[in-house]
């Protein structure tokens, strides 16, 4: 898992234990998020694209193959 991945499982593992609410989990991984591109990742009530972040949470740290 990337980094994002992580903090959200994180998040997710808090809520699952009432140490957390689903929306501070949220917020971790939209702070991570937003410096790397804030026009797809905005802060406030401005949705953003399920596409772009999908592929930012799926996206690996690591080099898997190359040629």
């Amino acid at each position: 898992m990337n980094r994002f991945m992580n903090v959200l499982s994180s998040g997710f593992h808090q809520v699952d234990n009432g140490q957390d609410t689903l929306e501070s989990a949220r917020d971790r991984v939209r702070h991570l998020l937003h410096p790397k591109n804030p026009n797809l990742f905005p802060y406030g009530e401005m949705g953003t694209s399920i596409s772009e972040m999908t592929e930012q949470l799926l996206k690996s740290d690591d080099i898997i193959a190359s040629s």
